[in-house]
């Protein structure tokens, strides 16, 4: 029979699958990544959907990435492992260039199409909504259907910013930017502080603030004022929601987990820039799978699409509207191959707690002792943290560079992430 295993289960529902799954021989085990662990009995198979979803890596201890925990299992057991993904990360697809996987197309299956139009943003600048997304929403209300608009950003305003003496409005705790929301708090991304916006800005006292990085919140906000009587509903991470003909939908990467509706008509990337400007290696890769996540679901609805970006001319912008992967990933490849970072190389990402930064410097003096290794940092961060980035050939074991013994530090709490998808 089926068994799934999700947090979604109670303890005991969790311990009650678990137990189950050990007794049956013959089970086919359907869940999230810890599902990867079920204690199969002579296992057959696995299937892995996705592979290149954060989701699946697990960032309490231990941890571990279920792809690579199911290739392992594969090869234990002697069984063949699926790896389904139509835009796979970089990991794989070297697997897959150097012989190691075997690749099956989708078989009979016709390619997907998209009718998509793109927006150079740079011609309407301050703007949330061009004149043709514009165009386009008025037509789908009009014919009372449905549409999907992305934003991967949050809250009203990602920064305020004192139009007067150019201050934003910072954590005092933390000294990063404060996210704006429409309940008119300033909540810390970082240390979690919530606090009431000021009416002046606390440096000048000016009263005249302007909004950057508009997130989802103002997106809704917007679309309601643009659009008077339209149905708008904002989704969050966990969501599990039905949504009425002619429902727009606004909300971050976690509308790829949802069920859209069956009237969908648009399909739209309010700004796909968001993702492409963050400081990390794997900026580009994150989002040419996004959009083309977002596109495929447009094709297979028959939606039209709009992209709006300041950058029509970057490779995964251009990649995800025509769908070649192939093209991509090589290139992708070979920029990361010349700057040396995954999958060319191995990364161990050391975050120090309560640590001053002598203690910080120490460290990373002591781990730049081995010559095979590129030590980056130590870079500070707020509430006495740093964070020490180390860049280690592939065949070189990471227990060999940080082992306990050569990173203990007395009174500074240490987080050792092997192979971490984030290092911003």
């Amino acid at each position: 029979g089926f068994v799934e295993i999700h947090g979604g289960k109670s303890e005991r529902e969790r311990r009650e699958s678990w137990e189950r799954v050990r007794r049956s021989s013959r089970t086919v085990v359907v869940g999230v990544r810890s599902a990867v662990l079920a204690p199969v009995r002579d296992l057959a198979g696995l299937v892995v959907v996705d592979e290149h979803r954060s989701e699946f890596k697990e960032e309490r201890r231990p941890r571990f990435h279920a792809r690579d925990v199911a290739v392992a299992r594969g090869r234990l057991a002697g069984c063949p492992v699926f790896i389904a993904d139509a835009t796979p990360s970089a990991e794989t697809w070297l697997s897959l260039s150097k012989g190691e996987y075997r690749r099956f197309d989708r078989q009979g299956l016709p390619p997907v199409r998209v009718n998509a139009l793109t927006v150079d943003m740079r011609r309407h600048r301050g703007e949330l909504l061009s004149p043709m997304l514009l165009r386009e929403l008025r037509k789908v209300t009009e014919q009372s259907r449905s549409a999907v608009l992305y934003l991967n950003r949050r809250g009203i305003s990602r920064s305020v910013v004192c139009r007067d003496c150019g201050s934003a409005l910072a954590c005092p705790e933390c000294g990063l930017p404060l996210l704006l929301t429409r309940s008119r708090t300033l909540d810390c991304r970082w240390c979690g502080k919530t606090d009431s916006a000021p009416d002046r800005c606390p440096v000048c006292s000016g009263s005249c603030f302007e909004f950057r990085s508009p997130g989802t919140d103002a997106l809704a906000d917007a679309l309601r004022r643009v659009l008077p009587g339209s149905r708008v509903v904002e989704v969050v991470v966990g969501d599990r929601l039905e949504f009425a003909p002619g429902t727009l939908l606004v909300g971050t990467r976690a509308l790829l987990s949802l069920s859209w509706p069956e009237d969908l008509a648009l399909v739209a990337a309010v700004d796909a820039d968001v993702d492409l400007m963050l400081p990390d290696f794997r900026a580009r890769e994150r989002t040419f799978q996004t959009l083309r996540g977002f596109l495929e679901r447009a094709g297979f609805f028959s939606a039209r699409a709009v992209i709006q970006t300041r950058r029509p001319d970057d490779p995964a912008i251009a990649a995800a509207l025509s769908g070649d992967v192939a093209e991509f990933m090589n290139a992708e490849l070979r920029r990361r191959d010349e700057l040396g970072f995954p999958p060319f190389r191995r990364l161990v990402l050391l975050e120090l707690r309560k640590a001053t930064a002598a203690a910080a410097e120490n460290l990373a003096r002591r781990l730049r002792r081995n010559r095979a290794v590129e030590v980056l940092g130590p870079v500070p961060e707020p509430r006495d943290r740093f964070r020490i980035l180390v860049k280690l050939p592939n065949e070189l074991p990471p227990g060999r560079v940080v082992s306990p013994d050569s990173i203990e530090m007395r009174g500074v709490e240490l987080r050792v992430d092997v192979d971490p998808l984030d290092v911003v």
